[in-house]
């Protein structure tokens, strides 16, 4: 299963509000959309050895990384000590180089300058920013992000724009929404716009997909619900959407389901209020 890996630079004794409101907004946020198909590590309270841990538990596996918090050009700062961004780098490299890796967000200031790293590594796509970004603005921005991921079914590209948007409303200064996108390559320059969150990548593909992993397909048939429009509608009401290897008995006879239940007289009992005129 792949694994979300969110991580905070907060001191236990005295915890800043903004990053334990970006902690707790994307933690409850992830769980709320998980439907199995990925699992979350959170660490509240970031340290060297705790994130070590984590990266050696899960190996190849990681499919994002998201921290928050203190940090600088060439590091991020933990709670107990400054984190080599280069260390980092090559600690996803495995995650990178089996594909699972899809987004590596740096939620602190100034972590452009790692940037780079990551994408020699193979990293698909980072998250950073050019210069000192403001607190109130930095969360939100983390947590409308992942509510556009996971709410909206965005794409990496998609949410980044959206979530920029509603950073911008809580400050003042410039973070370049009004920028133009870049459409197939966007790496970090010499003299980056200031102060603003960037998205680098080396292909468009990488950030035209969301990050998080998709749902396996189950060993059993999928059932999605149907109205008589074929929207989703009451939980009595199925559809068989895979067919299984084998039929259903039903008065001694082995039969599928699906003639059934995708039947006009099975659809026409299931109201719905869509504007969808029923199929």
């Amino acid at each position: 299963m792949k694994k979300i890996i969110i991580a905070f630079a907060n001191h236990p004794q005295a915890p800043l509000q903004s990053v334990t409101e970006e902690d707790e907004g994307i933690h409850n946020t992830l769980n709320a959309a998980n439907r199995g198909n990925y699992s979350v590590h959170r660490e509240s309270f970031a340290t060297v050895s705790n994130i070590n841990t984590a990266f050696s538990t899960y190996g190849a596996d990681i499919a994002i990384f998201h921290y928050a918090g203190h940090a600088g050009e060439q590091s991020l700062l933990f709670n107990d000590q400054a984190a080599n961004g280069q260390g980092l780098a090559f600690q996803l490299k495995p995650s990178a180089d089996a594909g699972n890796l899809r987004l590596v967000i740096l939620n602190g200031c100034s972590t452009g300058a790692q940037v780079d790293q990551l994408l020699a590594l193979g990293v698909p796509a980072v998250i950073a920013t050019s210069a000192a970004i403001n607190d109130r603005s930095a969360r939100i921005f983390g947590t409308e992000f992942f509510q556009n991921v996971c709410n909206k079914s965005m794409s990496i590209r998609q949410a980044f724009d959206a979530a920029l948007a509603a950073a911008q409303l809580a400050s003042s200064a410039a973070l370049g929404v009004d920028a133009p996108a870049p459409r197939d390559l966007n790496l970090p320059g010499k003299t980056p716009r200031e102060p603003f969150w960037g998205l680098f990548f080396n292909t468009a593909a990488a950030v035209d997909q969301s990050p998080c992993p998709a749902l396996r397909a189950a060993h059993y048939p999928i059932m999605t619900r149907m109205t008589n429009c074929g929207r989703p509608a009451s939980p009595r009401w199925w559809k068989q959407a895979t067919p299984p290897p084998y039929g259903w008995k039903h008065n001694g006879r082995r039969r599928s389901s699906i003639t059934k239940t995708t039947s006009s007289r099975w659809r026409s009992s299931v109201p719905c209020r869509c504007p969808w005129p029923a199929s």
